[in-house]
């Protein structure tokens, strides 16, 4: 019996060779199998000979997603049947790889490792790890590489700065490290003398033209980290679009702002959410920049920038104080209404 399927799971009846799925290309059933979760998927090769196979190339694997906001299964339910998947797959490119798991040891951090490099291997675009156990899962300490990743999510892991070095992904877009606590990625503490002399994080997206550096203000550690990147980084040459939130303002030290500024010569936009959560804010408020005293440390193309926040306190104030040492004043605001 495979994970989640129960004594009363139905089979579909098999296709008659004028059912209107059997008309598809194997393409198109293999995207729409692709949607399923992946013990539902393999349960598909059931339906006629011809269906047999069709999941081993299905774009996505899905794997502990139960939809219901139920905590996921431990591994030791799921071992064997996504090692099988991995393997019968050989290879076969996957744009999603959703893997979701519960309590987990750490004799297991080999494996779990493995199945991230398999995914990568198989050129996925999105892969998501999602970690639900009593600890960290402590990811192998290497760069990712791969020209298909777009996006990788991170739950509940435990990294080193070397997986932090995204620049062998140029395509990546989405980059998400959060523990279970809706706090970032534990960073492994060993690893701070690492790298110091280079780079990590922000070398892989200097290529970028769209950034949204969204991080928690409560972790201090993180912010000495990417600080200290900053002053290595590249100039971001091709970023037109900023948003970034309060920890890039924190009141009393602006240097992570005005250095991101300095880096980014073809700004065009620049959007601050401000001690809000999300997109849940009160307030909203338009910059100008005046022409003729434009600070020379900001783009010269910048010409919007936008600040949201919950409420125009002392701590926004404080950060209307730095953008005016930019000349960039702001005299109007709009107040949301629910």
């Amino acid at each position: 019996m495979l994970p989640g399927e129960s004594s009363r799971t139905v089979v579909p009846p098999a296709a008659g060779s004028g059912g209107s799925l059997d008309a598809l290309p194997d393409c198109i059933l293999e995207h729409i199998i692709g949607f399923l979760h992946s013990p539902e998927a393999v349960r598909t090769s059931v339906v006629a000979h011809r269906w047999r196979h069709l999941w081993r190339s299905a774009p996505s694997l899905r794997v502990g997603c139960s939809g219901n906001g139920a905590r996921p299964p431990p591994i030791n339910e799921l071992r064997e049947f996504v090692d099988r998947q991995l393997l019968l797959r050989e290879g076969s490119p996957l744009d999603t790889c959703d893997i979701r798991l519960g309590e987990f040891q750490r004799h297991d951090f080999p494996l779990l490792n493995s199945w991230v490099q398999q995914a990568i291997s198989c050129k996925a675009k999105v892969p998501r790890l999602y970690m639900r156990g009593s600890w960290y899962l402590v990811l192998d300490n290497v760069p990712v590489v791969s020209k298909y990743l777009t996006r990788l999510e991170l739950y509940g892991v435990s990294v080193h700065t070397r997986f932090l070095d995204i620049s062998s992904c140029p395509a990546l877009e989405y980059l998400q490290e959060q523990d279970t606590s809706d706090c970032l990625c534990r960073l492994s503490a060993n690893s701070c003398g690492e790298g110091v002399n280079s780079c990590v994080l922000f070398n892989g997206l200097s290529k970028a033209k769209s950034l949204e550096l969204i991080c928690s203000p409560s972790h201090k550690f993180f912010r000495i980290l990417f600080i200290w990147d900053l002053r290595l980084c590249p100039v971001f040459s091709n970023l037109k679009t900023l948003l970034l939130n309060e920890y890039w303002c924190m009141p009393d030290d602006f240097s992570a702002l005005l250095r991101i500024l300095e880096l980014s010569p073809v700004l065009e936009e620049l959007t601050l959410e401000l001690f809000s959560e999300g997109p849940n804010y009160e307030v909203e408020m338009n910059g100008s920049i005046s022409p003729v005293e434009r600070s020379a440390t900001i783009s010269e193309h910048l010409n919007i920038v936008e600040v949201k926040c919950h409420a125009v306190d002392e701590r926004v104030h404080k950060v209307f104080k730095i953008l005016c040492t930019l000349n960039i004043c702001f005299i109007q605001f709009f107040t949301q209404t629910h």
